[in-house]
């Protein structure tokens, strides 16, 4: 069995790494403020993969390895836990359009961080009990599930909110496997049966998918021509000037203002100008209330 649960995260991990050169190529390419929080996650997964093929690695082929090792392992866990407790809230930040939901998911975000982490950090500081650690991880899994069902919830409810419709394979993935993850975790927890190759084989079933359903999307992206989202029509019925048109367009594909002035040549003050302007023409407060303005219009 530790042959096998092996060689599947190791495929799963180059086709998971494969996806995330990609990735990283597509944002080199054509950048967009939302693929940094999947950029983050992503390379969580990946190194998460690898930890689990690292394990397996060593329980087939190398009986003893040395203590620095195994304390590097586990702070690494723990940083990579951390990297997917920031990266996926953003990443739902980044895809729905409440402004007031924005500012409850940012401050879970910071809460859950510090909790999870902190407690986690201190109970293998400590050498506590495992199931205290399988507590840990419980409510890891449990947070994760409540924000992709609030996502899903949120999407189905009101598809036309995010212009980031890419993601729903990785949501719908998750939605699956956190509540597996929270079902499982809480009979190993309550039976006290390791279960060190039923997560590994999970994780691989985790990430297999939605590595192959974005990399594919994230290929027709890089492959197709830039999408400018607003018509000339709605422009001139919002007020907006050939320039702002611009703007408003980069911030439609996700541009940060950074890259929108390198794009159109401009200095980053002129940019802020213009999409301050933007905003008070279109009644809006921020770029996520500007999409979906624009999207109503469309």
């Amino acid at each position: 069995m530790n042959h096998l649960t092996l060689w599947i995260n190791a495929g799963t991990l180059a086709v998971c790494a494969a996806s995330l050169v990609l990735a990283a190529g597509v944002y080199t390419r054509k950048p967009r403020a939302w693929m940094k929080p999947y950029l983050l996650y992503h390379g969580a997964y990946v190194l998460w993969l690898l930890i689990f093929t690292y394990y397996f690695f060593r329980l087939v082929y190398l009986p003893a390895t040395p203590a620095v090792v195994e304390t590097a392992v586990v702070a690494l866990r723990i940083i990579i836990s951390a990297a997917i407790l920031w990266a996926y809230p953003s990443l739902i930040l980044s895809t729905l359009g409440d402004v007031a939901l924005h500012r409850g998911l940012r401050l879970a975000r910071i809460v859950m961080l510090v909790l999870i982490i902190g407690s986690t950090s201190a109970l293998v500081a400590l050498g506590t009990h495992e199931l205290l650690l399988r507590m840990v991880t419980l409510c890891f899994n449990g947070y994760l599930l409540l924000l992709t069902t609030l996502v899903l919830v949120r999407l189905l409810s009101s598809p036309r909110s995010s212009p980031l419709p890419m993601f729903m394979p990785l949501y719908w993935v998750s939605l699956v496997f956190y509540l597996y993850a929270v079902i499982a975790g809480s009979v190993l927890a309550a039976t006290g049966i390791s279960g060190l190759v039923l997560s590994a084989l999970s994780a691989s079933i985790y990430c297999l998918p939605w590595s192959l359903a974005m990399g594919w999307r994230l290929f027709v992206h890089l492959s197709a021509p830039i999408d400018l989202g607003l018509r000339k029509s709605v422009a001139d019925e919002l007020g907006l000037t050939p320039r702002e048109r611009e703007v408003v367009d980069c911030v439609f594909q996700g541009l940060p203002n950074k890259h929108i002035a390198k794009r159109l040549g401009v200095s980053l003050r002129t940019v802020e100008t213009h999409l301050h302007n933007a905003f008070r023409k279109c009644h809006v407060r921020s770029r996520t209330e500007l999409i979906r303005r624009i999207q109503s219009e469309l």
